[in-house]
């Protein structure tokens, strides 16, 4: 293992190896940002994972950002002036002239473009729909045809809450809209490995036992969240190393991607809501694009890693973070505690959309916003359980450094 990659795992506190890191590691106003204030073999062999290319951070990262305070209020979206703020920062973020012209910088007609969304803060805390439907007509002014266009999340029930499906399941949306179909809607064949075990529950491709009906599900991987309770300690050690008794007591250490990712889409834009993140500090581009198209994910960000490596390392996986084109933060509503699920104690009307191709300075953005938003609500600082951004950055996926990133404000 090399110095620098050494030089890491001791920064992040990483216990593990690390062998996917190992592998990787070898017209508008400028202004700086603010410094910051304050395991076993699984029951099946998985498949060869594709050599991955080293990342290389470019040496500085532009993050756009737009703001209108008339665009929200009491948590309701103006979606005209939603739709003007994503026109326009398409147009920043390409240098074109026109939307239908950006678009085609970043996809082509023949691309299959998936944008994914997170849904689970209901209707009121999720990936806007306004902000959607701009990301929509903007493809299809570009050319990629509506039925080239999938917009997804991992839950269908949060869909439906969020307004994407209808009470049948049918897309709200002139595109397909749809969830991860559990067990199904995973790929056997394109899978991630890490050594942590997790405990496989019903939905996950290889669990093993009698299926739950739907209706009882009731989001049984989601627990009720109290932002201000310590985090659940993490899960105890198997009885057993056997692989055929892992299976047996449903522990694996691998995670299949969604089929949606890994056979469907070629192009992904990435929309992650402004809001902290109860399993991995924040919910923001880095998060949203690896955890939620999953299987045995639970595993990935338990205790004491929080994801540190599970999400910088799935992220540099060219069958998902190599077809991102672009990453736009939804803040029009911000919340600061109790995300990814919406709590309005919590939650403000901020009016304020962000916008880069680099993932690692969007998120560093938005966390150090919550970081001090955070510590003037007398909250717990996010701290170490957020670190994955840093870990990003270290291993060259994008700059993480406030030095290293030029916020440039459309409305100057």
């Amino acid at each position: 293992m090399s110095a620098k990659v050494n030089a890491v795992l001791r920064r992040n506190a990483i216990s593990r190896p690390g062998l996917l890191l190992a592998a990787l590691v070898s017209a508008a106003a400028v202004r700086p940002l603010p410094a910051q204030t304050e395991s076993p073999a699984p029951a099946a062999a998985p498949a060869q994972t594709p050599a991955l290319q080293q990342p290389h951070a470019p040496d500085r990262s532009n993050v756009y950002e737009i703001r209108d305070s008339m665009a929200v209020s009491h948590f309701v979206v103006d979606a005209e002036r939603a739709r003007n703020m994503v026109d326009r920062l398409v147009l920043a973020v390409t240098g074109q002239n026109t939307v239908a012209a950006a678009w085609r910088t970043l996809v082509e007609p023949k691309d299959v473009v998936g944008i994914k969304i997170s849904a689970t803060g209901g209707d009121l805390g999720s990936t806007h729909r306004a902000v959607v439907d701009a990301i929509i007509d903007g493809l299809r002014d570009a050319g990629v045809p509506a039925g080239n266009i999938v917009v997804w999340d991992r839950d269908a029930a949060g869909l439906r809450t969020a307004g994407y499906l209808d009470y049948r399941g049918r897309s709200t949306l002139p595109c397909a809209v749809q969830g991860i179909e559990p067990r199904l809607g995973y790929d056997p064949k394109e899978n991630y490995t890490a050594p942590q075990l997790g405990k496989l529950i019903w939905g996950d491709l290889d669990f093993r036992g009698n299926p739950v009906p739907a209706d009882l599900m009731l989001r049984a991987d989601e627990p009720e969240i109290d932002p201000l309770a310590p985090h659940p300690a993490a899960p105890p050690e198997p009885r057993s190393k056997n692989a055929q008794a892992l299976a047996e007591q449903n522990l694996s250490s691998v995670s299949h991607y969604c089929t949606v990712l890994s056979r469907r889409v070629t192009k992904i834009v990435n929309v992650p809501i402004f809001s902290d993140n109860y399993y991995c500090g924040l919910a923001g581009a880095l998060y949203n694009v690896t955890i939620p198209n999953v299987d045995n994910w639970r595993r990935l960000v338990a205790p004491p890693q929080f994801g540190v490596t599970a999400i910088p390392e799935l992220y540099s996986d060219p069958r998902l973070g190599g077809k991102i084109v672009l990453n736009i933060t939804d803040g029009l509503v911000a919340q600061i505690a109790g995300g990814p699920y919406f709590s309005p104690l919590y939650a403000r009307s901020y009016g304020t959309l962000y916008a880069s191709r680099d993932a690692v300075a969007l998120d560093s953005v938005v966390l150090r916003l919550l970081e001090g938003w955070r510590v003037q609500a007398k909250l717990p600082a996010l701290g170490e359980m957020a670190n994955h951004v840093k870990t990003a950055g270290d291993i060259g996926l994008g700059n993480y450094e406030p030095a290293k990133i030029d916020l440039r404000s459309l409305n100057r």
